[in-house]
């Protein structure tokens, strides 16, 4: 089981949510389009569709954060081997 804490400093890491932000805004505003985008053009322009609008992005965006999160938190090794010029792996 995971540590309150990992995800404490997954969720607070700047690079967390800049990488949410990057990829959650564009696909939310894609959405907003394809399922809202008649009623923004055409109307008629209710409180659901304004609700809808609303979280559209913020669910995509909060999917994107913790999927984010989960990657920030795999544990990464101090040496990884890598291959050289030669072929040969060091670590």
């Amino acid at each position: 089981m995971s540590s309150p804490i990992s995800w404490i400093a997954a969720l607070t890491a700047r690079s967390v949510w800049k990488r949410a932000l990057a990829i959650g805004l564009p696909v939310g505003f894609l959405q907003i389009c394809v399922n809202q985008g008649d009623y923004w053009l055409h109307g008629p322009i209710t409180r659901v569709v304004i609700v809808k609008t609303i979280l559209t992005p913020t669910i995509t965006i909060v999917v994107c954060l913790l999927s984010a999160a989960s990657a920030y938190r795999i544990p990464r090794h101090e040496s990884v081997a890598v291959p050289n010029s030669h072929g040969i792996s060091r670590s």
